[in-house]
């Protein structure tokens, strides 16, 4: 395929990179959290560029100790509460930035400094919408690029409803209705989700001036009517007080029914086309340039040692042994013809929900039929709960209905999805997410695909994969791995310190899957796995001698990382932490045939020596779908890690669409929203396959 692949990481001009200094603020008694607040003080006391940065006041100018002095006294002066404590700003004379840092001053000071320009060339790509507007911001962070910085540019979407939060409040029958919605700050990129309702600002406007740090806000503040709402925002975890009439309405995919606004509208302006993306993007990027900050974005035409493509094309084995390459459009072929190469057992025992009456009845005894005639299985259907409309009330009356029956899998029919071409619906989510919470396999089955035959296989695998058995496995074992491992970590912060469940899921290096394990303990405050935890999930018998490759979650502290270097030590074996982030990265695009696309599956951008930016997925609707950030922590080579994720994607089976995550990790947030909420077991482990 003739395609260039390019990024939405922009190196920074090396004339851009001015020298930097570090002071550290010296407080009587604990320093305060006012780092940044203090960097703001100083920007306007002193000029140039101070940013508050790990911990340190990052400058690119170096004020003689008079000066210094002199704007210590003016903060002091300014914010008595604030600062008082603040005794002197000393240069670290041993500091020097790294290139993160740099990346981060660049950001921060002489990017944001162009923040109404992009905004401006952002907006003038309309979007009309009736009772709504689409606002578009360029979001800039710090990236390293093969040692050197960089920046990634990163656009933004956010639908903002026509009318004020004020004329929104006369169409609510009660207060409380406002909990739950998603609004933004007017006077900055803040957004967060209403969590309470304070009251009135006569009772609160003086206390809101006083912790107001901006003119803006604190004249909107003064100039609010009495009876004008205070409402509680949380945002990423910090939670903030806002006068309603600085802020706006953000409409959601969540939230779009609440609002007169066509719902395909705003999935439409949320969902960005690779095209129009790299067009804005490219917007963003030229004022950029244009000011000397960056130079042209990463690309195989400037930088082709860069990139690299992952196509792992595994031989596979089915019943009897029978090798067959790997290939998807084939499988459902090789399956019919030679069944599971380990069978779950002589019988699936399932439950089901069915929303659609005789046609689910009518499939089921299809189903039956192929499992006794090609696979030599009956069919045992343990308990069925009907219902009349697939709506989550009554996805939730029925999962509890069927949650303490002992069965394989969770058979659901639900009516047609919208016409769409999502990997799954949003009422396919919300029953997966409610039988993760509870370890309860589940596969959904669609009217439209039980009129299709040729799915039928698929279905057959899924269910059998999720009854413990394997469909398939690889002929050759993987070279690099004796066995994969998924880790993930779910934390609750609790009076007696935090409480800390681990999840693994064990996987062969033949893509079999083992199990699951789960590992409890309370920790101190900020504490990270304990070496007990570690004896249950991989235990000194599994992991001597061997290569364990370790699927994280998300990042890995580094205290959990040195105890995993502890326990490999201790028991003679080779763990591979490797982390998997699927969150806020930047996108990769193809070029090809002079048209911007989405890259294919298993293209990647390589960082650096140990990290990668990996394609795994295709678009939901025509978005540009975010690829994942793997990162090794591992002694092997970073295309065998990425082969690694590759090849567990190949083992979602059942799966009809492409699913963009490798088994190992899959769901791991569904699997912490039902610790979290008491449902998922208690018990230490399993072979269900729940997480498919």
């Amino acid at each position: 395929m003739n395609e260039t692949l390019l990024t939405e990481l922009f190196p920074i001009r090396p004339d851009a990179l001015t020298p930097l200094s570090a002071y550290v603020p010296v407080y009587a008694g604990d320093a305060p959290r006012t780092g940044g607040k203090l960097a703001y003080r100083l920007r306007n006391t002193l000029g140039g560029q101070w940013q508050w940065l790990d911990g340190r006041l990052v400058s690119d100018m170096e004020p003689n100790p008079v000066k210094l002095l002199m704007a210590l006294d003016a903060v002091k002066a300014a914010a008595p509460k604030t600062f008082g404590t603040l005794q002197s700003i000393e240069q670290d004379h041993f500091w020097q930035a790294n290139a993160q840092e740099q990346a981060d001053f660049v950001v921060r000071g002489a990017l944001e400094a162009l923040a109404a320009p992009i905004h401006e060339a952002l907006q003038k790509v309309a979007f009309p919408m009736k009772n709504a507007r689409v606002e578009r911001e360029c979001k800039p962070r710090g990236w390293v690029v093969d040692g050197q910085p960089a920046v990634a540019l990163s656009i933004i979407t956010r639908v903002i409803y026509g009318r004020s939060v004020a004329e929104f409040a006369q169409t609510l029958a009660e207060e409380k209705e406002f909990i739950g919605l998603t609004v933004s700050d007017r006077t900055s990129s803040l957004q967060g989700e209403i969590v309470k309702v304070v009251g009135g600002v006569a009772k609160h406007r003086e206390r809101l001036i006083g912790l107001s740090q901006r003119a803006v806000m604190r004249d909107i503040i003064a100039n609010a009517p009495d009876n004008a709402f205070v409402l509680r925002i949380d945002s990423k975890g910090e939670q903030y007080d806002y006068v309603a009439d600085a802020l706006e309405l953000v409409i959601t995919l969540e939230t779009v029914q609440r609002f007169e606004v066509p719902a395909g509208q705003v999935e439409k302006a949320l969902h960005i086309n690779p095209s129009l993306r790299a067009q804005l993007v490219k917007a963003a990027a030229d004022i950029a340039k244009n000011a000397g900050i960056l130079d042209s974005a990463y690309s195989e035409a400037n930088t082709p040692n860069c990139f690299t493509r992952v196509f792992p094309q595994p031989n596979v084995l089915w019943g009897g042994d029978k090798a067959r390459d790997y290939d998807r459009e084939l499988i459902a072929i090789d399956f019919n013809k030679f069944s599971a190469w380990r069978p779950p057992g002589d019988a699936l025992h399932v439950m089901t929900i069915n929303a659609l009456d005789e046609d689910a009845e009518i499939f089921v005894e299809a189903l039956e039929r192929e499992l006794l005639k090609k696979h030599r299985m009956t069919l045992d259907i343990v308990k069925e709960r009907k219902i009349k409309v697939a709506n989550e009330t009554n996805i939730d009356s029925a999962i509890r209905a069927l949650a303490k029956e002992r069965a394989d899998l969770l058979l659901a029919f639900f009516p047609d999805d919208p016409p769409s071409d999502d990997e799954i619906s949003a009422l396919d989510r919300y029953l997966k997410e409610q039988a993760v919470a509870r370890a309860i396999p589940v596969l959904v089955i669609h009217k439209g695909t039980i009129h299709r035959p040729d799915t039928m296989p698929h279905l057959v695998m899924g269910m059998m994969a999720r009854a413990g058995g394997a469909p398939f496995a690889f002929e050759e074992p993987l070279p690099y791995a004796d066995q994969i491992v998924g880790l993930a970590l779910q934390r609750q912060t609790k009076k007696d310190g935090d409480h800390l469940t681990a999840l693994t899921r064990q996987y062969s290096n033949r893509g079999v899957a083992l199990g699951w394990r789960v590992a409890r303990a309370v920790v101190p405050t900020g504490g990270g796995l304990t070496e007990a935890m570690l004896d249950h999930l991989l235990p000194a018998h599994e992991i001597g001698m061997k290569r364990t490759l370790v699927h994280i979650d998300g990042r890995l502290r580094d205290d959990d990382a040195a105890l995993l270097t502890r326990w490999e030590e201790e028991h003679d074996a080779a763990l591979y932490p490797i982390e998997i982030n699927q969150r806020t990265n930047p996108r990769l695009y193809s070029f090809t045939k002079g048209k911007i696309d989405v890259p294919q599956r298993g293209s990647a951008f390589l960082i650096d020596g140990q990290t990668a930016l990996l394609a795994t997925a295709g678009a939901p609707y025509t978005a540009t779908p975010m690829p994942l950030l793997i990162h090794s922590r591992a002694q092997i080579k970073l295309t065998q890690v990425l082969d690694s994720v590759m090849t567990m994607i190949l083992l979602h089976h059942g799966a009809l669409g492409a699913p963009k995550l490798p088994v190992t990790v899959s769901y791991a947030d569904e699997w912490a929203a039902g610790v979290e909420r008491g449902f998922f077991p208690t018990v230490d482990g399993g072979r269900g396959v729940w997480w498919v």
